[in-house]
């Protein structure tokens, strides 16, 4: 026979197990976060380890599908998707890896070198002389700030 003790307890028990599970869902659902899905990218990237990206890919989107908020599974999704030759893709999803961790460095680099591969030489022959010319009137204007500020400080005279 059960005295009314041993059923308070229980159900103090059964009652704290409940408060801890329903913490741990609101922690995933504020996180937005599940350790499956970090288990998913880890297949993944075990599967682009391997040589296999397509299966890579497959395991980065059910890993998305949780958690999309995580840059770095969009990364490792680019990396596979250049690797298969689909670069608008990549390029895509390098930019969402940076929209969500703008310093995410290693994004921002395959992005620029995988660009760089798609532009065309004439593109390079615009960019690069603007470019000397950008640097140049900078170069000029704080050359300029710099005497203004040393004429207003008194230390040269004119």
């Amino acid at each position: 026979m059960r005295t009314g003790g041993s059923i308070r307890g229980c159900c103090t028990v059964l009652a704290i197990l409940g408060v801890a599970i329903w913490c741990i869902g609101v922690a995933y659902a504020e996180t937005g976060t599940y350790p499956d899905s970090f288990d998913w990218a880890n297949a993944g990237v075990a599967c682009a380890n391997a040589g296999d990206y397509e299966g890579a890919i497959g395991y980065y989107d059910k890993a998305l599908e949780n958690a999309p908020g995580i840059a770095e599974i969009h990364h490792n999704r680019a990396l596979a998707l250049e690797h298969l030759g689909r670069q608008e893709e990549a390029i895509g999803e390098y930019q969402r890896a940076i929209e969500i961790d703008p310093n995410l460095i290693q994004a921002h680099f395959n992005l620029f070198l995988l660009t760089a591969d798609i532009i065309n030489p004439l593109t390079i022959s615009i960019i690069v002389p603007g470019a000397c010319i950008l640097a140049f009137l900078h170069h000029r204007h704080r050359k300029k700030e710099q005497q203004e500020s040393r004429v207003m400080q008194g230390i040269t005279h004119e």
